[in-house]
C-alpha cells in the first residue's frame, strides 16, 4: 500500500493503493501420496500353515489309515487372493496339487494318488501350501512330512530272457573232450542233409573248437536200432561226413585234422526199447583228441 499526495491549484486528495500476493506450491509426488493415503499397503505378509491328521498312512488298506486329512490355515490383512496346496516327493517334485481362489477349504483329503491319478510309490512326502494376498504378497507354510507306507511297489526290472540251451553237451573222456550233438538238432528223420537251423548250433561248436587249434578231431555218427544194419551204417557215415564238411568249409579247420566215421546202431548210450532212448542213440559225437 502507498500514500502519495496528488494535487493541483484547485484541490488535493490522497490516493491509497492495495496489492495482494498469493503463493501456491504443488509437490511432484502429490498424486502418489494421495493414493497412499487412500489405500495403505499392509506391512505384514500372509500367515499360513498346514497340519495333518496322521504322520503315515497306507492307501492299499494294509494298515489302519487309508486316507490322510490335510487342514490348511491362512490369514491375510489384505484378504486372500489365491492358494495352492502341494505334495512333493523326496526329490522335491510336485506329485499332487490342489489350488483355488479366496479362502482355502477347512480340510481336504489325499488318498496317495499322483497327478495322473495312479498310486504313488511308498516313501516320504512333504505337504505345504502357498498363499497370495490381494496386494500380491506371498507366503509359504513350513512343510509337513508324511510317510506313505504302501502303494505302488518299486518297479522290478524285467527278467532277462532265458538263455537258449546249447545244442551240444560236453564230457571229458580218456581220449580228450567229447562234444555230443543230437541228430534231432542236425537232421530230419532218415536224412543226412543238415537242417538250416543246424547251422547256428554248429557255429557254436566251431567257436568251441577254436580253443583247440591243433588237436585232431574225430566225427562219429550213430543211429538207433530201427532199420537194417547196412542202412544205419551208411546213414551214420553220411551224417558224420556232413558235419565234418561244415567244420572244414565254414570253420576253416584243416581237413587233415578231421576224421569222419560211422558206427550205425552200434555203441548205444540208451535203451532202444523206448522213443526217448532211441532219440539219445541218434547222435553225432565230436572227439577233441589229446
Amino acid at each position: 500500500m502507498t500514500n502519495d499526495f496528488i494535487g493541483s491549484d484547485t484541490g488535493a486528495f490522497n490516493e491509497y493503493r492495495f496489492y495482494l500476493t498469493y503463493h501456491f506450491t504443488l509437490e511432484r509426488n502429490f498424486a502418489e501420496k494421495f493414493k497412499a493415503v487412500g489405500r495403505p499397503l499392509p506391512q505384514a505378509l500372509p500367515e499360513v500353515r498346514v497340519t495333518l491328521s496322521d504322520t503315515e498312512f497306507t492307501p492299499d488298506g494294509s494298515g489302519p489309515t487309508r486316507i490322510i486329512s490335510i487342514y490348511p490355515q491362512a490369514d491375510a490383512r489384505a484378504g486372500i487372493l489365491s492358494w495352492k496346496m502341494m505334495v512333493r516327493n523326496g526329490q522335491g517334485e510336485t506329485v499332487r496339487k490342489w489350488e483355488g481362489n479366496g479362502t482355502p477349504p477347512k480340510s481336504m483329503q489325499w488318498e496317495g494318488l499322483g497327478l495322473d491319478g495312479k498310486p504313488l510309490a511308498a516313501g516320504t512326502y512333504s505337504v505345504l501350501m502357498n498363499v497370495a494376498d490381494l496386494y500380491g504378497n506371498e507366503a509359504t507354510s513350513p512343510a509337513q512330512s508324511v510317510q506313505l507306507r504302501s502303494g505302488l511297489p518299486a518297479p522290478t526290472p524285467p527278467a532277462p530272457p532265458p538263455a537258449a540251451p546249447k545244442p551240444y553237451t560236453l564230457k571229458t573222456t580218456a581220449e580228450g573232450l567229447r562234444v555230443t550233438l543230437s541228430s534231432l538238432v542236425l537232421f530230419d528223420v532218415n536224412k543226412y542233409d543238415l537242417k538250416d537251423s543246424a547251422r547256428d548250433g554248429l557255429k557254436q561248436v566251431i567257436d568251441l573248437l577254436r580253443a583247440y587249434p591243433t588237436n585232431a578231431l574225430r566225427i562219429s555218427g550213430f543211429t538207433d536200432s530201427t532199420g537194417s544194419e547196412a542202412y544205419n551204417q551208411t546213414l551214420s557215415e553220411k551224417r558224420a561226413k556232413a558235419v565234418a564238411n561244415v567244420l572244414h568249409l565254414e570253420g576253416n579247420i584243416d581237413a587233415s585234422r578231421i576224421k569222419a566215421v560211422g558206427y550205425g546202431k552200434r555203441r548205444p548210450v540208451a535203451s532202444n526199447l523206448t522213443e526217448e532212448g532211441r532219440q539219445q542213440n541218434r547222435r553225432v559225437e565230436i572227439d577233441i583228441l589229446k
